[in-house]
């Protein structure tokens, strides 16, 4: 997983120049928070990865993780929201998921990679 998270990290790297002029782009950027909720099974983070598109809306992907391993990926997409409300509103999706979990009482030592394969 460490692998897989350092190639994500690389791709998701921003390529500066410092010398290069600024030129308006339809690219989208990438802006990221982390934030800790604590559960029934412990310390949990939520890494809110938001893309920021010229066309404005909001768009993210949160990966929700537990004693570090992943547990789920979560998207919210929506373009009548604002970078706040939207980022509000994927958090309370991610701790609403957490929630959810531990109430189920699954065993949540496993990564979601791991369930996959």
């Amino acid at each position: 997983m460490v692998d897989m998270l350092a190639a994500c990290c690389l791709l998701l790297a921003p390529s500066i120049n410092p010398g290069a002029t600024p030129v308006p782009s339809t690219e989208m950027r990438m802006d990221g928070v982390m934030h800790i909720h604590t559960g029934k099974a412990g310390v949990w983070t939520i890494s809110i990865l938001q893309a920021k598109a010229a066309d404005g809306g909001y768009s993210a992907s949160a990966e929700i993780g537990l004693k570090g391993r992943c547990r789920c990926k979560l998207v919210l997409t929506a373009p009548e929201l604002s970078a706040q409300a939207g980022h509000e509103k994927l958090k309370q999706k991610c701790i609403d998921w957490i929630n959810e979990e531990e109430t189920k009482g699954n065993d949540l030592s496993r990564s979601a990679e791991a369930e996959e394969a």
